[in-house]
């Protein structure tokens, strides 16, 4: 599939398309919209969709893609500003202001052709064209952070174009980057310029690249000049030119020759003279200078001898140190749209200095598409957030009505317990029976507390009564509740002796009932003598607890 690029011819200062041409690699067709009465829009929109069918058919028959769309040099300006932004609302609003007007800044004279500017009609009206501030060069990169800083504009006047881009894409038609004729100069004649050449670093282009500038004719009458850096348009102006009537041959009639046909544009050193002067303001504003020209342009058109190649060395001595490049063609706007389509067909982001950036990012058909499909799934989720409301509105209902049921059941087992919960006079019976409860509480509390019953004292008491080779002692538990001693003796008597011993004994605190005694009789086993096994339980002395004094006990 090959590429077309739709170049766009328009008249009225850029307020009409005149002619459209379908211009690919090596053939050309066009469109001439019908006349029409300007202030007529219904006449002008069915003209416009009368050339985007055309434009789709065109493509639809070649089986070709549009790569990009042309717009030419007619009622364009360029200029530079001062401004705080480049931003396109910034530098648009300055200039229709005329805030550079000359005598009102204090850094310089008033741009050229600054007045033009800001009297255009079209830049007056608020969207009648396209503002943009163009690549920098690398001194003004270099003082980017200042408050104020000059900037080179270039102005479209695009009503009309936006018009037929919306047609192309009303029709299923792709809009594509959207450039004008000295973006394309730049692209397809700066011997630095490759492909995606747009693309590549500031430190690269300000360092590396040298400014490049291209001269052009358009055969409908205009000197168009760019300069550029690295296939990025810096500056960028035209003029009118003059036309003459070809001589004729002998053999041809003069009134067949002569005519406002077949008037041919004309270019002297005049014309060459009108151009440096128009550079050399340029270069006091940018601080650069082109080194090196290219020159396109029909050999015919130079007036003063010599053909192209008198034309290049007119050019050279009047820009003296730059080395100048000629080519010879016919019809200079075609061949620089060709060879720019073969260097700048490369996807990127549209940027100043390479494209028409209000028209390459218009929003076309995709874009409405997506905000359709936006809203619809907004729209969705916004339904669905109102069936999810819906669902907690009715869930809360619900656990009201389950709160209510049961405060009411509470209510009625409430009442079971407690009168006040049904007594009219009581405003809060929650509250009065949680006063209830705490009073409960208090008087369910223990007053004191148990102290710790001297242990140690009481075993070193025992100790002196079981320490003897007639008590085999078994086990001997003490704690801050009670005491039990289990003891071997050999005989009744032995155990007579021992309950004595523990009713007599001075300083302890247990006492050991005697209804209490377990006395049991233990058989002769093999290695061990029989006797009595005796078990005493013991309590502490009521009466000697409080006055035990805490940590007694282990």
């Amino acid at each position: 599939m090959t590429a077309r690029v739709c170049y766009l011819e328009r008249a009225d200062r850029g307020g009409r398309i005149e002619r459209v041409r379908m211009i690919g690699a090596r053939d050309e067709d066009s469109w001439t919209l019908r006349a029409t009465d300007p202030s007529d829009p219904v006449a002008l929109g069915a003209s416009m969709r009368e050339a985007a069918e055309w434009v789709r058919e065109r493509l639809a028959a070649t089986g070709d893609r549009l790569s990009s769309v042309c717009i030419d040099a007619d009622g364009s300006l360029c200029g530079w500003v001062t401004s705080a932004s480049a931003a396109p609302e910034v530098v648009g609003a300055m200039i229709r202001q005329g805030v550079a007007a000359a005598g009102e800044t204090e850094e310089g004279p008033s741009p050229v052709g600054g007045t033009s500017l800001s009297l255009s009609p079209d830049l007056e009206i608020e969207g009648g064209a396209s503002v943009q501030a163009l690549a920098e060069d690398s001194a003004e990169r270099k003082r980017a952070g200042q408050e104020r800083r000059r900037l080179a504009v270039l102005a479209v006047p695009d009503a009309s174009v936006r018009l037929f881009l919306d047609h192309l894409d009303g029709l299923g038609v792709e809009t594509p980057p959207v450039r004008s004729i000295f973006h394309a100069a730049s692209l397809a004649w700066d011997p630095t310029a490759r492909a995606g050449a747009g693309a590549m670093s500031d430190r690269i282009v300000a360092e590396s690249v040298g400014t490049s500038a291209v001269v052009l004719t358009d055969p409908r009458g205009r000197l168009l000049w760019a300069w550029s850096r690295g296939g990025e348009l810096l500056a960028a102006g035209g003029m009118r030119l003059p036309r003459t009537q070809p001589r004729p041959t002998t053999d041809e009639d003069e009134s067949l020759v002569r005519g406002p046909e077949r008037a041919e544009i004309a270019v002297s050193s005049a014309e060459l003279a009108r151009l440096v002067g128009e550079w050399i303001a340029w270069a006091s504003q940018l601080g650069a200078a082109p080194s090196r020209i290219t020159l396109v342009m029909p050999g015919r058109a130079w007036t003063d001898g010599g053909g192209l190649g008198g034309a290049a060395a007119a050019l050279g001595a009047a820009w003296p140190g730059s080395t100048i490049d000629a080519a010879d063609e016919n019809d200079p706007i075609a061949a620089t749209v060709r060879v720019a389509m073969e260097h700048g067909d490369a996807p990127g982001e549209p940027m100043p200095s390479t494209a028409l950036v209000a028209l390459s990012r218009r929003p076309g058909r995709t874009h409405r598409a997506m905000i359709h499909w936006a809203s619809a799934a907004i729209a969705a989720v916004g339904v669905g957030l109102g069936v999810l409301a819906t669902q907690v509105w009715r869930s809360a209902g619900i656990a009201r009505d389950h709160g209510r049921d049961a405060r009411e059941r509470w209510f009625e087992r409430a009442a079971t317990i407690h009168p006040v919960v049904t007594n009219p006079q009581v405003r809060d019976p929650i509250d009065e029976l949680e006063r209830e409860l705490e009073r409960q509480r208090r008087a369910l509390r223990p007053r004191g507390y148990r102290s710790f019953m001297p242990v140690m004292q009481e075993l070193e008491t025992l100790s002196h009564i079981i320490g003897n080779d007639m008590i085999s002692l078994e086990r001997l538990s003490i704690s801050n509740t009670s005491v039990l001693l289990i003891v071997n003796v050999p005989d009744t008597a032995a155990y007579e002796e021992l309950r004595a011993a523990l009713s007599r004994i001075a300083g302890s605190k247990v006492v050991f009932p005697r209804d209490q005694d377990a006395v049991t009789e233990q058989p002769t086993r093999t290695g061990t003598p029989g006797g009595l096994r005796c078990v005493f339980s013991g309590l502490w002395v009521e009466s000697d607890r409080s006055a035990t004094p805490p940590g007694g006990g282990a």
